[in-house]
Parts: C-alpha cells; structure tokens; sequence
C-alpha cells in the first residue's frame, strides 16, 4: 500500500465571478473580531480580512475563517496596492494549525521557510540547499536541492529511534541511486512519482507521449472545473474572496478519495469545492516503477469577484 507523499498539484486555478445583487442572500455583519498590531493604522476591513499600516511603514494583510474566527493567513507587502510581498508570510489551516511560514524579498521567497513538518531555504523562489524533516522534534529526513529548485545531492532517512533507514541519491529530481536499510513501511522517504495521475479525456489518452497526455489532461481538468464550479451566492454578496485548498488522493484504481478542505475561506466556497472535487471523474492513476501508487494532491482554487 505504496503512498507517495509530499506531492502537490501546480494549477492556479482562478474562478472570477461577476459582482450582481440578490434577493435570495443579503450583505451580513462580519462575525470576526479583528486584532490589529499596537499602534497600526486600519487601512481596510471586509467580511474577513483587513489591511493595516504598521508603526515600521510595513503593510499587513489578514484573513480569518469568519464563523471560527481562526487567522487563517498573514502576509506583510511593501505596500498597500499589496502586489509585492516583503516579509513573512503565514499560512494557517482553518483549525488554526500551522501550515508554512515563508520569507519573502521584492515579491521572491528568500530566506528560511517552513512548510508543514519541513524546514529549509528558499532562493529567489526556489527551494534551495539542505531542507530537512521533523517528526516529534526528532529528524526523521534530510534532503537537498540545487539552484533550479530540484531535488539534487543525497536524500537520507531516518528512524524515529535514530537508525539509519535509506540513502538515495538524485540528480535533476532523477533518483540514480538507492540504498535502503530499514525496509519499514512507517519510514517516511521523500518521494517523487515517476508518473503523475492524471484527468481521463479520451481525446487526451490518444495522444503519443505521456508528456502531451499529461498537457492535455490538465486542460480537460480545467475545462471541467470551469463548467461546474458556481461561486456561491452567499460568498459573492459579502464579497468574500480567497484561495482554497482542497486536499484529495488518487487511488491506485484512479478513483478519488479523501477528499478534505485545508484552507476553505469560508463555509459555503468550502462546501462548493469539496462537493466538485468529490464529484471528479476518475484518474489515470500514479505510477511508481511500473506500479500504481496512492498519489496525493493539495489543490488551490481562487475565488475573486470582479
């Protein structure tokens, strides 16, 4: 039962929706208290986000999932058109757990970063140099990337008692050695899919290689997500807007499961996301040296109105 982790899905989906009144739903009081930094200057607030001006001239957005009332996201930006990050940036799940927290310089993630349960570097928007894994404040992996953000140099593991479970080593992302150790299925490895799952379009799958079927397959992805998407009412008359990230998995028969808000925005953009990637058709599935392999996906979608 083979499960390929740390693997996230690149689409920026964008779903615009076009600003019209109501009867069915009308504006509501914002149920989220906002907490300002001492002494900054409110420059703006919505349903569930706010802009201020700090004391040090800096600028800091907020997010909140309104009926929690969690801080879900913090961004610091050079200024308040808020089209260049400069600073730390943070992102909770809507349990208020930490997801990451990543350095930004002139827009570029720069510095140290942490995504999950990984720490590292970034430079100029690349993962870069040694990240390394954490479990229970005890390395259980460390890794390595070069300057183009792929994963490059030795790739070790380790058990949570500290034994050496695997070394393997990469070039350009391509694993081209491996030893192993420790063969526990509870040892985390970093993994990277060979073939990624991919959307089933019977137009795609005529096409000669897996890299054009791949192309193809996003596409009829995103065509289908365009066609049955809504923004939902609720959502477009309080002028929430944000980015959703739904978490899902490929099954090794293609089928999909596990389906789960990480980021929802708000109630109703939660539950229009999960109720269409629930209903997606099913998957060419992963494959991991010629065999299937469970593949999971972290997928964005952005709601703004216009």
């Amino acid at each position: 039962m083979k499960f390929i982790h740390y693997i996230f899905l690149l689409f920026s989906l964008l779903i615009v929706s076009c600003y019209t009144p109501t009867n069915l739903y009308q504006p509501v009081t914002s149920p989220v208290v906002f907490k300002f930094e001492e002494g900054s200057e409110i420059i703006k607030e919505t349903y569930c986000t706010s802009l201020e001006k700090t004391t040090d001239g800096s600028y800091i957005f907020k997010r909140y999932y309104p009926t929690t009332n969690v801080l879900t996201e913090q961004i610091s930006f050079k200024d308040k058109t808020m089209m260049s990050k400069d600073g730390v940036s943070i992102n909770y799940y809507d349990d208020g757990t930490l997801w990451k927290s990543i350095t930004y310089k002139n827009n570029f993630a720069n510095g140290i970063a942490s995504i999950g349960n990984s720490t590292g570097n970034y430079k100029d928007g690349k993962r870069f140099g040694n990240w390394q894994t954490y479990e229970d404040d005890i390395k259980i992996m460390s890794y390595n990337y070069n300057e183009k953000g792929k994963m490059h140099g030795p790739d070790t593991s380790w058990t949570k008692e500290g034994k050496l479970a695997s070394i393997r080593i990469f070039e350009n992302n391509e694993l081209v050695d491996e030893k192993i150790f420790i063969k526990d299925k509870d040892v985390k490895r970093f993994e990277v899919v060979e073939k990624m799952p991919r959307f089933l379009s019977k137009d795609c799958e005529q096409m000669e290689s897996d890299s054009l079927k791949k192309a193809c397959a996003d596409r009829a992805m995103l065509m289908h997500i365009y066609s049955n998407i809504r923004y939902p009412a609720f959502a477009r008359v309080n002028e929430i807007e944000g980015t959703a990230t739904i978490s899902f998995t490929v099954q090794k028969d293609g089928s999909i499961s596990e389906v789960k808000a990480l980021n929802g925005v708000c109630d109703e953009i939660k539950a229009e996301c999960i109720r269409l990637v629930s209903d997606f058709p099913d998957f060419y599935p992963g494959y991991q040296k010629d065999e299937p392999v469970k593949v999971q996906f972290n997928f964005p979608i952005r709601f703004r109105l216009e």
